[in-house]
């Protein structure tokens, strides 16, 4: 299983984003959560997926240890801040993984720099990650 590292950057429009690392080859692959989680929805999931793929999962706006200086007024907002982030971090081309409104999130950011995205994956599945929503007596 590989380490996943927790981190952030700070962005030239004022914010700091949150992503979680890990290791791996060339290719990158940037995951995007959705409403009301963080990166860490895809934490497990980081440290099983294939070494060959360098992977970076972020914390949007306003969620984990990401800013929230300037309020989000569009789905645009989120994902200026994921290609500001892929630009900070030097990642040339990269391929989007979006589940629920991470998936509108990078279809914005791919429409809007295509040369960048190599491939998109919006998803629409349950979560990896079992969160306990009720105390079980």
């Amino acid at each position: 299983m590989c380490r996943v590292i927790y981190k952030k950057v700070a962005l030239p429009n004022g914010e700091e984003i949150g992503y979680r690392e890990r290791e791996g080859g060339k290719d990158a692959i940037i995951f995007v959560h959705g409403n009301l989680v963080s990166s860490k929805y895809w934490g497990k999931f980081m440290q099983r997926f294939p070494e060959n793929f360098k992977l970076y999962a972020v914390d949007l706006r306003g969620a984990g240890i990401s800013s929230y200086n300037k309020p989000i007024e569009t789905m645009r907002d989120f994902s200026e801040d994921i290609w500001l982030f892929s630009q900070e971090m030097n990642i040339k081309e990269f391929i989007l993984v979006g589940w629920s409104m991470g998936g509108v999130i990078s279809m914005q950011l791919a429409a809007d720099h295509p040369d960048a995205v190599k491939k998109i994956d919006p998803c629409k599945f349950t979560i990896l990650q079992r969160y306990t929503i009720y105390k079980k007596r």
